[in-house]
């Protein structure tokens, strides 16, 4: 299940979702997260941390429940 990012997602190497694609945080900042994005020159792209289209999955259980894997 997809759902708002909050500060405890943004943690380097995760894999997140930015406008239709995943893509991986390679770091943050206090206002920012870097998202490897090789379409780009320098191979990242800022974005707020607070932007709308920046989406993480809860992991689903064998039963398709949420799993408190995340806290």
């Amino acid at each position: 299940m997809a759902r708002q990012c909050k500060d405890s997602d943004f943690i380097p190497g995760k894999w997140i979702h930015y406008w239709g694609q995943i893509r991986q945080i390679l770091f943050t900042t206090e206002t920012e997260v870097y998202l490897h994005y090789p379409e780009y020159i320098g191979g990242k792209l800022a974005v707020s941390k607070n932007n709308p289209f920046l989406l993480t999955f809860e992991p689903l259980d064998d039963q398709g429940q949420i799993d408190d894997l995340y806290g």
